[in-house]
């Protein structure tokens, strides 16, 4: 790397791609491309029961073979990897970082398709590859698809190919793999694609950076010195004081579990107060529980963590659901014009390396928006700080123990996809062997099923609040995910949420081919109510081709409980034959 902080930028990328890779313990891994071993190492720590590193270059073989080899589980190779053979579907994980840049484009095609062959099913191949121009961005052709020059003279010719991404994308969904005995066919089910957040250059025009540790904040000093742009100060976050309207993005990071909650309140008010129209505020915090798990009782909003328990503990680990309804209810007076703003959140997600890593999905984030008011909810701070403060303490805690308390109750004695609330995403996941995208809109319904992804523990499923149908597609989109992303769409009342044509076609680019939607609808008594659901039918109908509305129950007040079951336009009918049936017993066998 040719950066003066490449160790920092090595650790830190490093980071970043060992987070979203799937656990790899008991797992047989080839990590073509090894190098001197830096992620060798972690594979070999993280305890797969095999890992095979392989090079072309056998000095760096020799490098990672000393730098391992305290470590049985690990293998050497010196070798191209278009001449690599392992036998079929023998192979959990095919690992590279920066290796198809260097192929051309009949040798990428080759060895994707010997990737596909190695693996097990449900085995995982992870490609990282500089795309359209080199990592450090300079003297790149950007308008070639292929390859562009570097950093190489421009006189010299340079092998590297800087690829589109989606061409990658398109490979690996196009490429297929005749298995050689059973003649079954197999693909790749692309998960996802992202950059590696290290290389995202922020260049902001200020940053001020507060701690109340004063050698924190001198490390920090040292550590960023070269950044003319950053400005540092020791103090605590309660007494930070910024003009009114004069900051782009407050960030914090495991800071209100820290503070009581009258200094929380008060602390989420000024950040309203100091943000510009359209600013943006980031928390992240430990809820009900500590990073690790460990020493919690989850029936409070305020609880123990790794202290002794004799020993009083000044953290707070708060209900995710307060946290929402925090942001959600506090409001700013601007001072001369008297003009209302608040925030609108626009996600709640759970921090994923705990997830892959410890299987906790309390490690909670949230972005939220400053946005003009238009309702007449005013909060006068800091009048109000003390009522604001005993709902974040008392009353918001005690409406989702109640609402823990109803979902205990009325918990089916099996695992069944539709409860009375919603959709089962574990029960799901089980069913259908696939990772899961859940949204919540209820605050109160997403931190019970953070709980009950805690208490079942499987990666495959991710959690998210969203106010809405719509704020969940702007953040998918708004992520980068512009490819399609799902194969199927299981949920509750969502005809009413598909509200306009706008939002169908929104709903739409995210479905891949052949794409499953349904949808379990309560039907209102009355004609008003039916033509109502005729007409979000009939809205559906428009990307969508609605197969069969299933009557499932009639209750005593009148109400009707549906499902609908469609298909996205232009694409294979997939509820034809014996996919139709098998898709009508999964989903009538949810309740």
């Amino acid at each position: 790397m040719l950066n003066a902080n490449a160790d920092q930028i090595e650790a830190l990328d490093r980071a970043n791609i060992l987070a979203l890779l799937p656990p790899v313990n008991g797992k047989f891994v080839v990590d073509i491309g090894a190098g001197i071993g830096r992620f060798t190492t972690v594979f070999a720590q993280s305890e797969a029961s095999k890992v095979v590193a392989t090079d072309f270059v056998h000095s760096f073989v020799e490098k990672n073979r000393e730098r391992n080899s305290e470590y049985a589980n690990v293998e050497w190779r010196v070798g191209d990897a278009t001449g690599l053979q392992f036998d079929e579907g023998s192979v959990d994980l095919v690992f590279t970082n920066w290796l198809l840049m260097y192929m051309s484009d009949e040798e990428t095609v080759q060895f994707v398709a010997n990737a596909l062959q190695w693996l097990r099913p449900d085995g995982y191949l992870h490609l990282r590859e500089s795309c359209s121009e080199p990592s450090t961005k300079k003297s790149v052709d950007n308008s070639s698809s292929s390859s562009s020059s570097s950093l190489h003279n421009k006189s010299q010719p340079n092998p590297t190919r800087y690829r589109f991404s989606s061409a990658y994308i398109q490979l690996l969904r196009n490429i297929r793999h005749i298995e050689s005995e059973s003649g079954k066919i197999w693909r790749f089910d692309v998960q996802w694609a992202c950059s590696v957040g290290v290389y995202i250059e922020s260049e902001a025009s200020k940053v001020v950076a507060t701690d109340f540790v004063h050698s924190f904040v001198e490390k920090n000093r040292e550590r960023n010195s070269e950044y003319a742009n950053v400005e540092w100060r020791v103090g605590d976050a309660t007494g930070l004081q910024f003009d009114e309207g004069s900051v782009d993005l407050v960030f914090t990071n495991w800071l209100l579990m820290y503070m009581s909650d009258e200094e929380t309140v008060q602390f989420v008010a000024n950040a309203l107060q100091w943000l510009r129209p359209d600013g943006y505020l980031h928390l992240r915090e430990s809820c009900s529980e500590p990073s690790t798990k460990k020493s919690v009782d989850n029936n409070s909003s305020s609880s123990s963590s790794l202290h002794n328990k004799s020993q009083p503990n000044p953290t707070r680990y708060r209900f995710s659901s307060a946290y929402i309804q925090l942001l959600r209810n506090i409001r700013h007076i601007e001072d001369e014009s008297g003009k209302i703003w608040r925030f609108d959140v626009q996600w709640a997600c759970s921090v994923g390396v705990y997830i892959e890593r410890q299987l906790n999905w309390r490690q909670v984030h949230w972005l939220a928006r400053k946005v003009p008011a238009t309702d007449n909810n005013a909060i006068s701070i800091p009048k109000s700080v003390e009522t604001l403060a005993k709902q974040f303490a008392d009353q918001w805690p005690a409406e989702q123990r109640e609402f823990d308390h109803r979902m205990d109750v009325q918990k089916p004695g099996g695992r069944k996809i539709f409860t009375e609330f919603g959709v089962d995403a574990e029960a799901l996941a089980q069913r259908v062997g696939r990772r899961i995208w859940a949204v919540e809109t209820d605050p109160f319904a997403y931190r019970n099923a953070l709980t009950r992804a805690n208490q079942c523990g499987d990666r495959r499923v991710r959690l998210a609040w969203h106010f809405n149908l719509e704020s969940a597609l702007d953040f998918w989109g708004n992520a980068g995910q512009s490819m399609p992303m799902f194969e199927a769409v299981v949920g509750t009342e969502m005809l009413a949420q598909l509200q306009d044509e706008r939002i169908v076609n929104k709903f739409a680019r995210m479905l891949a081919g052949g794409a499953q939607f349904a949808s379990v609808e309560l039907v209102k008594p009355g004609k008003d109510q039916s033509d109502k659901f005729r007409a979000n039918l009939k809205l559906l109908r428009s990307r969508f081709i609605v197969n069969e509305e299933i009557e499932v129950d009639q209750l005593e007040n009148g109400y009707k409980i549906l499902i609908v079951m469609a298909k996205l336009r232009s694409t294979k009918d997939f509820w034809d034959g014996d996919e139709n049936n098998q898709t009508r017993q999964l989903l009538m066998g949810g309740f």
